[in-house]
């Protein structure tokens, strides 16, 4: 299946050199088969960061950053092309992906990093990570660092010399990569756990300690979570009845059953409707 891919680059500079790491990429992901779009911060143009498009009332956004709220959206994957200024993060780009947040979720982000010398951009590659996976996706370990980057592309975009050659022998794994963590995490988007329906089962749930007995259960894992024996067995068999998660209970005495019982009664919570058992079924 065909992935929409959305590559992001962020320079502002006149004399910018990463375009040609970013017209490289786009023309590679294209050359697979991807359905491929470059989003250019500077083409862009959005205001320093003031609100957030999810803080506009609906409709009220700004038309550029409606619009690409609406290509975030509809995209499985991310390629993020990042300079290296001092050490830190290019601001055009960061400030352009600050603007959103929900709709980054559950979604692979590449990093592809570039510098006029032989550092590649690897320490503003190495900060990416960090802030793409606060903001909810899935950064995967494949990456491309490139540099000195006039020695590796040339103005269109082509490979040139012997480390031109280096980056396309590393583009081919690297898509790889993405490719397949954009087909998992749409797999999973697509039977994604309600999140409300989730709360909405666990306030209907209450779990009750018996008052005449003390006995708990451990799960065969040697997790110490805990709950009153007959209780938590007959909700196990609910929950993970169906050949998802059967394991095997013994009981025994424990001085600190109650407080066992609060930490299992957390993850009885987080599992008790339906869908949520079907998110073990893979």
């Amino acid at each position: 299946m065909t992935n929409r891919i959305l590559v992001f680059y962020g320079s502002y500079r006149s004399d910018r050199m990463g375009i040609r790491l970013a017209d490289y990429v786009v023309k590679g992901l294209s050359a697979r088969g991807e359905d491929v779009e470059l989003i250019d911060a500077r083409a862009v143009g959005l205001p320093m960061l003031d609100r957030m498009y999810k803080e506009y009332p609906r409709g009220a956004a700004p038309p550029a950053m409606e619009a690409l709220a609406a290509k975030i959206r509809a995209s499985d994957a991310f390629v993020f092309v990042t300079g290296e200024y001092n050490w830190g993060v290019q601001p055009g780009l960061k400030n352009l992906t600050d603007h959103f947040l929900e709709e980054w979720f559950w979604r692979p982000a590449a990093i592809v990093s570039y510098s006029a010398g032989r550092i590649a951009g690897a320490r503003s590659n190495f900060l990416w990570h960090g802030t793409l996976s606060e903001m909810g996706m899935i950064v995967i370990s494949s990456t491309l660092t490139v540099g000195p980057i006039a020695e590796t592309l040339t103005a269109d975009g082509e490979p040139i010399g012997s480390a031109g050659q280096f980056l396309d022998r590393s583009f081919k794994r690297f898509a790889d990569d993405l490719a397949w963590w954009a087909e998992a995490a749409r797999g999973q988007r697509a039977r994604k756990v309600d999140r409300s329906e989730i709360r909405r089962a666990s306030r209907s749930v209450s779990i009750q300690r018996p008052k005449e007995s003390t006995s708990t259960n451990i799960l065969s894992s040697g997790n110490t979570i805990a709950a009153p024996a007959t209780l938590l067995h007959n909700q196990l068999l609910l929950t993970f009845g169906q050949g998802v998660l059967r394991p095997k209970l013994r009981t025994y005495d424990h001085d600190r059953s109650g407080q066992c019982h609060r930490r299992f009664q957390s993850f009885w919570l987080a599992c008790s409707s339906k869908s949520a058992s079907n998110a073990f079924s893979d």
